[in-house]
């Protein structure tokens, strides 16, 4: 009787071991995985002792059934393999981990390109790459920084739809020199004020310029004659006042710059408006292209495809959560680089 009791109670520990083990290894989590295997060794450990009891009461006269002890020791044997199948698969997985997280810490300061239609502005330019849909006959590509405000337009040249193409941006907003434009004066790292540049083109038949510089209040602090050549010229102002009152050094702080074009006198008058080239700041930006159709058809089939570059800045998550922390403040997947660069 004892033997039956025994028997049947192996028999039954057996068959919930073999679950356990099958539902640890469908398990997913770390923490899952490490309390089904606390679990399976348990039970394994609860087989032997009902397996050498049995053994140790059995009936001398009455022995167990030699294929029903083959068939627990055949399971035992089973039980044993998956429990060791089991831990190997813990340990590749781990394994498997390590080397993904290591890959992903390896990008850590690279720039990455992926698809996307924001990036980054740290250096001289960006680069934007973009592929345009089938019958697309203009294109404008507007940049916006991270408040969404719209900081340059451009119309794109030398379409190529449904080819990759590159636009890049050299980090400059251009605008109308007809208002001041407002700007930050800079300390170096004596305390004095730092050299500020400004970029400027002027329009036709321009005679002489002039640079003006106001304080906060709208007071004059300095002028200077500019120099006049046609494309893009370099203003720079050292900071230190130039007016009769005011020829020290100004202190740090906000100001606005103004640059006035005048005509020769009784000459023709000026064509177009003096243009300002203004450096963006380091950060964030977003690019959005509108496309319009050729001429032949009624409209563009498709949408813009974007792609980005922007540095990687992090890494987060393990496993299949493993993710790139972007200095947009984007996460992507590793799987999702399509081109790694200094």
């Amino acid at each position: 009787m004892t033997d039956n009791i025994t028997q049947n109670a192996n028999q039954n520990n057996l068959d919930k071991l073999k679950n356990n083990i099958n539902n640890a290894n469908n398990t997913n989590k770390d923490s899952d995985e490490t309390g089904a295997s606390d679990k399976l060794f348990s039970d394994f450990n609860d087989f032997l002792t009902l397996l050498t009891t049995q053994l140790k009461y059995q009936d001398p006269l009455s022995p167990l059934e030699t294929a029903e002890f083959t068939n627990q020791l055949v399971g035992f044997a089973g039980v044993e393999q998956q429990l060791a199948q089991t831990e190997q698969l813990k340990l590749m997985t781990a394994h498997l981990n390590a080397q993904s997280r290591a890959s992903a810490i390896n990008h850590i300061g690279l720039n990455i390109e992926h698809e996307g239609d924001e990036f980054s502005l740290e250096g001289k330019d960006a680069t934007i790459g973009y592929t345009l849909p089938k019958d697309t006959g203009r294109a404008t590509l507007k940049i916006y920084d991270e408040k969404d405000n719209l900081v340059a337009t451009y119309q794109l040249a030398d379409l190529k739809p449904e080819e990759r193409q590159n636009f890049v941006w050299d980090g400059v907003r251009e605008a109308k020199g007809d208002k001041p434009r407002v700007f930050n004066l800079l300390a170096d790292e004596d305390g004095k004020p730092a050299e500020t540049k400004f970029e400027y083109s002027l329009p036709e038949n321009t005679d002489s310029a002039t640079l003006t510089i106001r304080d906060k209040n709208g007071t004059i602090v300095a002028t200077r004659d500019l120099t006049v050549a046609d494309g893009k010229n370099t203003a720079i102002w050292d900071g230190k006042g130039t007016l009769e009152k005011v020829t020290s050094n100004m202190p740090p702080g906000v100001y606005s710059y103004q640059i006035t074009a005048n005509p020769k006198k009784d000459g023709p008058k000026l064509v177009g408006d003096v243009k300002l080239y203004e450096i963006m700041p380091a950060g964030n930006y977003r690019a959005e292209i509108s496309v319009h159709p050729k001429t032949e058809v009624e409209k563009v089939d498709g949408t813009v495809k974007y792609f980005s570059t922007t540095r990687v800045t992090g890494v987060s998550g393990q496993g299949e959560d493993l993710v790139l922390e972007l200095a947009t403040g984007k996460k992507i997947g590793i799987d999702k680089i399509l081109r790694a660069k200094l």
